[in-house]
């Protein structure tokens, strides 16, 4: 999108990505069996995508991107818990005897 917003002097926030993606979807088999030459494909694939404006204008952003904090009713997990020494001969002898 890039690359053909330079060549035709767009610019590249007012191009459709779906529409780019659907026409880059549709090339790749032309491309890979050579029917034309691949710089001519390739040049008219960059006019395809450098003509797919947009069909609406873009919102602007109102929110700001964050991260939310996931809620849980357990601690954090923090060094001393990597301290922890478990008894694996308690916890055999209590499956043993169940």
């Amino acid at each position: 999108m890039c690359t053909a917003s330079e060549i035709h002097n767009k610019d590249p926030r007012f191009i459709s990505f779906l529409d780019v993606l659907q026409f880059v979807k549709d090339a790749i088999p032309i491309i890979s069996i050579g029917l034309r030459p691949i710089q001519q494909a390739f040049n008219y694939l960059l006019y395809l995508i450098a003509e797919s404006d947009i069909d609406r204008p873009r919102r602007p952003r109102v929110n700001p991107r964050v991260v939310k904090v996931s809620g849980s009713k357990f601690k954090r997990k923090s060094a001393i818990h990597k301290e922890e020494i478990r008894s694996f001969e308690n916890d055999i002898q209590i499956i043993q005897i169940a």
